[in-house]
């Protein structure tokens, strides 16, 4: 999942990869576009879902 916040939430982006892990009952990759590869990420972005 690609997500981004308004400010940086610090430790709490583990905790957030934990809670959606346990209510989607599969393992949970999360990534903010910061720390995407600059060679994927335009693809990324332009495949990217907005909730």
């Amino acid at each position: 999942m690609l997500i981004s916040f308004q400010k940086p939430i610090g430790w709490s982006f583990f905790d957030l990869q934990d809670y959606l892990e346990s209510q989607l009952g599969k393992k949970v990759d999360l990534v903010t576009p910061n720390a995407l590869k600059e060679f994927i990420k335009q693809n990324i972005l332009d495949e990217a879902h907005y909730l």
